[in-house]
């Protein structure tokens, strides 16, 4: 215990050294940004039902040619902080210098430093996952920690002028096969896992560019952040990568426990019949189906919740919004559930046929 203490001490140590490294990293940003120590704030008006607020902000430049330069900053807010910010003492900001009517130089806010907010939740996740899974906490940090990379990797590829689609399975696969292989080992159990994934995520590849390709009137206009002047078999390619990748995660967890189940029945009853084991594969499908698909509506709707609720404060009606804001949402939800049931007998199927090879 007291071996395993120091460990959580050494973790804690380094947690709060990254912490006040990011908090203080002002240096490594091109952008002027200010530090906050004062706040002033007074009434305006109210239109609509809303009042607006002004802020006077007292700040310190931490970087830059101008570094510990005492400015003072302005800023307007709403009541519903829906386009606007509201800053408080303490609060790290962007700023860009601008000139004034008089000819001196004053300074206006581009938006919060949140970097902080970032590594924070970051490093309580890992250090949870290391307190409670231990091994198999690091292992899943590690895998995650590659996936990004990969990401990134793909992301620059694509930057480059590679095809995005072709890049995009090639990097699924390889999601698949480090992130299996660094939680469950090497062994047959695991390269079960990966071709089921692998097989789940070329059925839903062809089942979806067939229905996008054969339904070409996709209106893409209200994809977020999809470039101008774009064609529309980019904005297919692109949305098809969106569908892959979202079902993904939940696959890959289906796969491993039909997997993880057939291979604890083969073992301790190696006499069962396939049908039978298929069958309590199927009961095993049913208890955890309701509970993945509903991880695929939530994880969707969160994406496009805020925009609901502005949509809906503007009187625009459900039905625009579920055709023109939601709809990629409805689908990617649709076909990651479609490939959630799918997992469930192609992943019985494989393991049955690859695991009892071994006993």
């Amino acid at each position: 215990i007291k071996k395993i203490n120091k460990w959580y001490y050494f973790m804690f140590i380094v947690c709060l050294c990254i912490f006040i490294c990011v908090k203080n990293n002002y240096s490594l940003y091109n952008k002027a940004i200010a530090h906050i120590t004062n706040v002033k704030t007074e009434y305006l008006s109210e239109k609509n039902g809303e009042k607006t607020y002004k802020q006077t902000l007292k700040a310190v430049i931490k970087n830059g040619k101008h570094k510990g330069k005492n400015i003072e900053l302005t800023n307007i807010y709403s009541e519903s902080l829906v386009y606007t910010d509201i800053y408080h003492k303490g609060n790290d900001v962007f700023i860009k210098d601008r000139l004034l009517e008089d000819g001196t130089t004053g300074y206006s806010i581009i938006g919060l430093k949140r970097d902080i907010y970032i590594v924070f939740l970051s490093l309580l996740m890992f250090c949870l996952l290391i307190v409670f899974c231990n091994k198999q906490g690091v292992l899943s940090i590690l895998s995650l920690i590659f996936n990004i990379c990969i990401f990134l990797i793909v992301l620059k590829l694509y930057a480059s002028g590679i095809d995005l689609l072709p890049v995009c399975l090639l990097a699924i696969i390889v999601f698949s096969i480090v992130t299996l292989i660094l939680i469950n080992g090497f062994n047959r159990k695991t390269l079960c896992c990966i071709a089921s994934v692998i097989i789940c995520i070329a059925i839903i590849s062809v089942f979806s560019v067939i229905s996008i390709l054969k339904n070409n009137k996709i209106d893409y206009e209200f994809m977020d952040f999809l470039f101008f002047g774009y064609e529309q078999i980019d904005a297919n390619i692109i949305f098809i990568c969106e569908i892959l990748l979202c079902g993904l995660g939940a696959i890959m967890d289906i796969s491993i426990t039909i997997t993880s189940s057939v291979n604890e029945i083969i073992t301790n009853n190696p006499n069962l019949s396939s049908k039978e084991i298929y069958k309590s594969c199927k009961n095993i499908g049913n208890d955890i189906l309701g509970t993945m698909i509903n991880v695929m509506f939530f994880s969707n709707l969160a994406g496009c919740l805020p925009l609901m609720i502005l949509s809906m404060r503007n009187d625009i009606s459900m039905f625009s919004l579920l055709r023109y804001n939601c709809y990629f949402e409805i689908t990617r939800c649709l076909t990651g559930s479609i490939g959630i049931i799918i997992a469930i007998p192609v992943s019985t199927i494989v393991a049955i046929k690859l695991l009892r090879k071994q006993v």
